[in-house]
Parts: structure tokens; sequence; C-alpha cells
């Protein structure tokens, strides 16, 4: 039995001879190509361990960086807190959220762009103005209470909500809708005075350390100063609502919320990367296919994503680096407007945007709008 395989392969040899020798030659070729497979697996292990740990220290440098600095690396060391004794206006704000009375067809009536403010409209804001009493009466309370604080969960990461930016929102359209009303009736102070309430709301949305924050903030000072240019240019309050108004719109700081609350982003895009990192390879695949950790991943974005964190790992670490270096460029911007400032100073120069901040970037946008009831329409 020992010589049957030798027997059979002398035959086959002198039975078909250029067969023989051209196997010969691939099973040759196949040792070649194997060793140097394996030659080149070498060479990358070799190359890819240090540069893992290379790339790793340069991270941990960066971080370690931010950290003495003084500045966040998670979003709960920026939460807005209320010190102790004093009162929150979150809870106040959220009475009033609750005692609003606005049917469907007012608020459409009302708010629908385009809508003429004639003597019907009128009639029907002065109606909403009335039902609200306590409404009105709550949101001044609360937009003069300094300390803002909602009960949002800093730590929940993907699942972190911002309902009341909703509400916010809609307070500003409110608070407007009673200024005109009570500038009609002739009182113009009082009109003033309910646009200063709506500019408090505005300071008190900037407080949360996110940028969806500040662009609800934009939005309510849009729709108060647009009330305001209507009551101004038909009305003429008292030099001192004038007065108070204008000393109030000189405390309002646009530049360092803004910064704060790109710190803040900043600490959302090191939460990703660490979900990137640690994560079940599946919910990887799903984020960083441009949609959320709970929507299915196709089986070559699942394997993507698991090269992508073990053999490209030196690649995810200088990712991270270049997300940290374009989220510092990013925050030596100046606002156009800043008081006091001349010319906007061009930004720094960024590295070239990397897979992870092409990913994580637009993912933490869309989830963080997809979770937040109404809040889609906040910032318009």
């Amino acid at each position: 039995m020992s010589d049957l395989f030798p027997t059979l392969g002398r035959w086959f040899a002198e039975a078909f001879p250029s067969l023989a020798r051209a196997l010969r030659a691939v099973g040759r070729g196949l040792k070649k190509l194997g060793r140097l497979v394996l030659y080149l697996l070498v060479l990358l292990l070799i190359v890819h361990i240090p540069a893992t740990i290379i790339t790793g220290l340069m991270v941990r440098k960066e971080i370690s960086r931010i950290r003495d600095a003084g500045e966040a690396l998670t979003t709960r060391e920026l939460a807005p807190t209320v010190p102790a004794g004093e009162r929150n206006a979150a809870d106040v704000y959220q009475k009033a959220f609750d005692a609003l009375r606005l049917s469907t067809d007012e608020n459409e009536k009302l708010f629908t762009p385009g809508t003429d403010h004639d003597e019907a409209w009128m009639a029907v804001a002065n109606q909403a103005v009335a039902a609200n009493t306590e409404y009105f009466a709550l949101l001044d309370e609360a937009s003069q209470i300094p300390a803002c604080a909602f009960p949002v969960d800093w730590d929940a990461g993907f699942e972190m909500t911002f309902p009341h930016f909703a509400g916010m929102r809609e307070a500003a359209r409110m608070l407007a809708l009673r200024a005109e009303v009570l500038a009609a009736a002739g009182d113009s102070d009082a009109a003033i005075a309910s646009c200063g309430a709506a500019f408090r709301v505005a300071e008190h949305a900037k407080l949360d350390p996110i940028l969806i924050g500040q662009l609800v903030a934009y939005a309510i000072q849009d729709i108060t100063a647009s009330g305001l240019e209507t009551i101004l240019a038909n009305e003429e309050p008292s030099p001192e609502a004038a007065r108070r108004l204008f000393d109030q719109l000189a405390t309002i700081e646009q530049e360092q919320p803004f910064k704060r609350s790109m710190e803040g982003e900043r600490t959302f895009g090191l939460f990703a990367l660490d979900f990137v990192r640690r994560a079940p390879v599946r919910e990887v695949a799903g984020l960083l296919s441009g949609g959320m950790p709970d929507e299915a991943a196709t089986p070559w974005q699942v394997v993507a994503a698991l090269l992508y964190r073990t053999a490209g790992r030196p690649l995810f670490n200088l990712d991270e680096l270049a997300f940290l270096h374009t989220w510092d460029a990013s925050r030596t911007t100046r606002l156009l407007c800043s008081p006091g400032r001349g010319r906007r100073r061009p930004p720094a120069k960024p590295p070239r945007r990397s897979s992870s901040f092409r990913s994580t970037a637009p993912s933490s946008r869309r989830w963080a709008f997809r979770c937040s009831p109404g809040l889609s329409g906040s910032a318009r």
C-alpha cells in the first residue's frame, strides 16, 4: 500500500508528462507564494505593533494635554449645575410648558409663515394671550432665575434627548406674540419687557454644552429680534424701558457659550470614538455606515468595521488624533457677531478629515435630532 502513491505518480508522469511538469511548477509556485505571504504577514506584524503603540501614545498625549488644560473630556463635566440653596429655572419652565393652552388650530392660525396679521389674526392672538396668563407668568418668573439645569442624562450617549428645546422655542414664539398684542393695545413698555424675557430664555438655552442648544438660542434671538423690530417700527417705548432692554442686550455673550458648546461637541466625538473602540462590531458597523448603532449593517460593513479597529488600529488612532486637532482648530475661529472684534480671524488649517471624523460627526448630529422630539424644527 505504501508503494501505491509513488507508483501512481510515476505512471501519471509517464502518461501525461506535460501536465505533470505543469503541476510541479504550480506546486513550486504555491510554495513560494505561501512563503512570501508568510513573510509579508510577519513584516506587517512587525510594523503594526510599534505603529499601534506609537499612535496610541500620540492620542494619549493629546488627551493628557486637554486634561491638563482644564478642559472637559466628558459631557458630564460641562453639564450645567444649580448651586445648593438656589432655585432651578428648569423646574419653573417645565411648569410653564405644562400650563400652555394652545390648540392645534390656534397654532396654525398664529404661527403659519406668511399669515397676515389682520383683525382676525389679532382676535385669535388676544384670545391665546388671555387664555395663558399662568403660562406667561411662569415664563417671566423662570427667565429671571439665573441657574437653569434641565434633567438631561449626560451619560446616555446616543440615547441622550433634549425635549426642553422645543418648549423653549415655543416659549419664544408665545412671548413675541404677547409683545405684539401688548404693543397693539398701546402698552409698548410691557411689550418691550416681554421681548426681554424671550432674550433671557435664549440665554438659558445656551447653558447646555451642545451645539444644538446654541442653534436654539440663535433661533429664539431671531424670533424675538423680528418681533422687537416690528414693535419699534410702530410704537415708541419710554426711555426707561428702552434703557433696560439696551442694558440687557449689552450683557448677551455669543462667543464664549459657542466655544463651550464646541468643547461639548468634542466630548460627544470622544464618546463616539470610544464606542467604535469597545462596542459590538455590528453596532459599530451601523454607526460607521452613517446611521445609528441599532440600524442593520451589511456583512461587508461588519467586516470593514472589524478590520478597522483591529488590523487598522494605527489608522483608527490617527483618525482620533485628526478629530481632536480639527475640533481645536474650529474653536480658534472668532464669531462675526463678537463685540469689539475686527475682521474675522481665519481658523488654523485643520488636518485632512479622516474616516472617523467623516463618520462620527454626521452621525452625532443625526442621532441628536432624531432623539429629540420636535427638535428638528427648533433651529429654523
